[in-house]
């Protein structure tokens, strides 16, 4: 497993996160509208009799993003239960917080050096450390089920 590889899992929970509140969003919106127009907005969408025709469309595009909401939210989990695997496996507190706060609170290089109060070069020196002590944990995934585990979804 390489850099690449490693980046790319922990960078998939921000992905992910930006996608779930898209989703949020996008779910709030079809609700507010539906609201606007249904005779019933309190009955069950699956149970929409509702006279306007426009309401039984945004009932079934509700249903399906309600779908794609708990899909995404299963994903994100997933991944941040396999960030914190991976954090807790690192040993100095500092490359801990400071993947913490950029892969999984999804905070910036800069607010993160602002809070720490560290230099960006301090920070970005951490976290190129980190990385390379992630890499070399994983290098022997034949030693432990959480490094086997952490190997895994990384590669899936």
């Amino acid at each position: 497993m390489n850099r690449t590889d490693i980046l790319n899992g922990l960078e998939r929970c921000v992905g992910l996160e930006a996608e779930v509140r898209s989703a949020e969003i996008r779910l709030d919106r079809m609700e507010r509208r539906r609201s606007r127009i249904c005779d019933n907005p309190l009955g069950a969408f699956s149970e929409c009799y509702c006279s306007e025709k426009n309401c039984a469309d945004f009932c079934v595009g509700i249903e399906f993003l309600r779908r794609e909401l708990s899909l995404k939210l299963y994903e994100y989990l997933d991944a941040v239960m396999l960030c914190h695997t991976m954090l807790n496996a690192l040993k100095d507190p500092i490359h801990v917080q400071l993947l913490k706060m950029h892969y999984v609170d999804g905070l910036g290089w800069r607010k993160i050096s602002e809070e720490m109060h560290y230099s960006m070069s301090f920070c970005m020196k951490h976290r190129r450390k980190a990385i390379d002590q992630l890499c070399e944990l994983l290098k022997d995934t034949e030693t432990s089920p959480v490094k086997r585990r952490i190997r895994r979804n990384m590669c899936s």
